[in-house]
This record gives C-alpha cells, structure tokens and sequence, in this order.
C-alpha cells in the first residue's frame, strides 16, 4: 500500500495521423502485444500502465491516446493540458503522416508559450525501411529544429518502444 502513495503519476499524450500507428504503439507499451487489425480511434482512449523506474520508483503512466481525426477540433487544447510529454508520430512509408506531424507542432505550441513539455517524434514502422517515405535526414532535420527527441521505433515489433518511453 505504501508503494502506491508514493506514486508518481505522468500523463503522455499519443497524437498524429490516422494510420501512423499511434495505438499499436500504445498498445505494445501499456499490454505488451501488438495486433494487425485496424480500428480508427475516435477521439479520445485513455490507458495506464504502471512501472517501476530506477529502483525504486513506482509511476502510473497515463495515456491519451488521441485519435488522428481531432486535429482541427478545439478538443486539443484539453486533451494536451498538463501533459508531462507528447509523443508525435508518423509513418515512414507514408509522407502525408510526416507532414501532420509539421501540422501537430504548429496546433500544439501556442498552448505551452513557456513550459514545453517534453516532445518525442516517433517515426514508426522501422521495420519496413524498404517502403520509406520519409528520409532519415528529413525526420532527423525536423526532430533537431524543434527540440524534439527522435526514436525509431516499431510497433510491430517492439523494436525501441520502451526506449522512447523510458526517455521520457
């Protein structure tokens, strides 16, 4: 019981385009599986994963999970409040994902004028290097004028997603 006092609660925010793989990413991390079929996530889901880091610390990540569609919905504003960390993500066979993601930073910025909080660029499906879209040197430019921390990961595989997590 003590341990759960002590918990420290984090909220990240999962966004981007429709299809980039923001809940499989989600769902890799938060239950540890990963499934092909596909489910277009209306607005908002929430999940929760609770971790031990460093030791001893105990942490009940949240995590909203916001659907690729709200992106020109005031709805934003109140699913990016207080959080710690948001995660954008793209799909490196599909450049249109790439460039939501340009639109995702220009719809979320006004929001945090002083306190960013910490922004991951998450370019998935790393596994599919054959079919990319999107250079390493554009998502790596980008990622570097924004200040934003860039993993390549794979939901499919798992390949650098508790990396990314654990970095946040």
């Amino acid at each position: 019981m003590a341990e759960l006092e002590n918990e420290k609660q984090l909220k990240i925010v999962v966004a981007g385009h429709s299809s980039s793989g923001k809940t499989s990413i989600v769902h890799r991390i938060c239950n540890e599986e990963f499934s092909c079929l596909y489910y277009p996530t209306s607005g908002v889901d929430f999940f929760l994963k609770r971790c031990t880091v460093q030791g001893d610390k105990h942490v009940r990540i949240v995590v909203w999970d916001i659907g690729g569609n709200t992106l020109n919905s005031e709805f934003i504003s109140k699913c990016i409040y207080a959080a710690q960390a948001i995660l954008l993500v793209f799909d490196i066979t599909n450049a249109s994902s790439f460039i939501s993601v340009q639109e995702w930073m220009n719809k979320i910025r006004p929001f945090f004028p002083e306190k960013t909080p910490v922004i991951g660029l998450l370019a998935n499906k790393c596994d599919m290097e054959h079919q990319r879209a999107v250079t390493v040197e554009r998502q790596t430019r980008f990622a570097c004028e924004h200040s934003m921390l860039l993993h390549n990961v794979s939901a499919r595989t798992g390949e650098n997603i508790m990396l990314c997590f654990q970095h946040v």
